[in-house]
């Protein structure tokens, strides 16, 4: 019975993000423990108070949009999406890498040669957040394109049977926005400060002769915070993940984690890489900002990677 109970208010609260959503999980949760005595009379209070999406309507639920996405384009844009995240983090990183010697398994000298052959894979590699962003918005446009013409009906289905009760999927799946819009917010602060520090004279100023070393590797860190990003933005536009879509997710965190493990090891960062923080306190937040962009890049990886497992193996869970 508590498990049905759980099953409904996730699905309800699945529309709310922040504190609203707290509030009507607690809320409905305590309607619906004290209402009723038994499995049958628990199922028709629940059918009583309808679908979700019309309870969700009850508690103050205004969506951002009132267009209703054809779903089919929807897949297909986060398969177009996470496709050129995969693509761009793959060359990203070999060719960063490359250029920080951390690639002992492959020659480097050839493989920083074919990417400099090739001027346009060059400077798409050299401005990761100004491409990431522009093809981003490109597959978005293409997106609202093609679900214009191929529009599905605007009326949602709000069935609300046993049977449809019952379908309800595991608690699990339901993703906790609260989480997601947390480290959202703290990540895209970091983000920027990070971007803005490092793409601006500042860094030459302080250190001409270590700029390039700087730059090369704020450079390798950016497509990671990008794609983590973009993720995070889309993941809050999700009331119930897919398993397609955390296949995705799971794939994506994994390289990162791969590129960064590589990166950390290989080029024994914390001793080669940082500049002597004795020659002043510029230095020393130069290396703070890098050390903190590891750690965080590493932690939202691994924390989206283990909760995309967990939501991925519950996902057909009743």
């Amino acid at each position: 019975m508590n498990d049905l109970i759980e099953r409904y208010v996730k699905a309800v609260c699945a529309f709310f993000i922040g504190k609203k959503q707290t509030y009507v999980y607690n809320d409905l949760k305590d309607q619906l423990s004290s209402c009723a005595s038994d499995y049958e009379e628990l199922e028709d209070k629940l059918i009583e108070y309808g679908h979700p999406r019309s309870m969700a309507y009850n508690y103050g639920y205004k969506p951002f949009t009132q267009h209703i996405f054809n779903q089919k384009k929807v897949h297909e844009f986060e398969r177009a999406f996470f496709s050129v995240s995969f693509i761009y983090l793959f060359l990203s990183t070999l060719y960063y890498l490359q250029q920080l010697n951390a690639l002992p398994f492959i020659n480097s000298n050839k493989t920083g040669e074919y990417f400099k052959a090739i001027p346009l894979i060059h400077w798409i590699l050299t401005y990761p957040i100004f491409v990431l962003s522009c093809v981003t918005i490109i597959i978005f446009l293409l997106f609202l394109i093609q679900d214009k013409k191929e529009s599905v009906t605007q009326l949602y289905d709000l069935k609300w049977t046993s049977k449809e009760l019952e379908q309800l999927a595991h608690p699990s799946t339901y993703p906790n926005h609260n989480t997601d819009l947390k480290i959202l917010i703290v990540f895209s602060v970091f983000f920027v400060v990070y971007c803005l520090l490092f793409s601006s004279n500042a860094i030459f100023q302080i250190n001409p002769l270590s700029f390039s070393l700087v730059d090369l590797i704020s450079n390798f860190f950016q497509p990671f915070m990008m794609t983590i990003f973009l993720t995070y933005v889309l993941d809050l536009t999700k009331k119930h993940y897919s398993r397609r879509y955390l296949k995705y997710c799971i794939f994506i965190c994994f390289i990162t984690i791969v590129g960064l493990s590589v990166f950390v090891v290989n080029t024994q960062f914390m001793s080669n890489y940082l500049l002597s923080s004795s020659e002043g306190i510029q230095y020393l937040i130069i290396n703070i900002f890098n050390i903190i962009a590891v750690i965080l890049l590493y932690l939202v990886s691994v924390y989206k990677f283990i909760m995309s497992i967990k939501y991925y193996k519950h996902l057909y869970k009743k």
